[in-house]
């Protein structure tokens, strides 16, 4: 290699390094940790999502266990052919 080219991956190896001590010490990424700790059986699209929505998450529904639960009524103000649209009765909508 070059002395330009050692020089550039020296560059890129040391900011590498600066980046990943200081992802390794943000809360953001302790958070992201926890979540992925609490639900390693889900997809790393759907920890993300779990993230995003809900860092403190404990437990986690599909749609048809949420109904099963009692916890969606349907809602008769929208045209749904099938049955199947309906909304969480655990607190207000946003």
């Amino acid at each position: 290699m070059s002395e330009r080219s050692q020089a550039h991956a020296a560059q890129a190896r040391a900011d590498l390094e600066r980046a990943v001590a200081a992802l390794r010490d943000s809360d953001d990424w302790r958070c992201n940790l926890a979540v992925m700790a609490r639900f390693h059986r889900y997809s790393f699209r759907n920890q993300l999502l779990i993230g995003l929505k809900m860092p403190d998450a404990t437990y986690v529904r599909g749609f048809k266990s949420w109904i099963d639960a009692g916890r969606c009524k349907p809602r008769h103000d929208v045209v749904d052919p099938g049955g199947q649209h309906c909304w969480p009765n655990s607190g207000p909508r946003f």
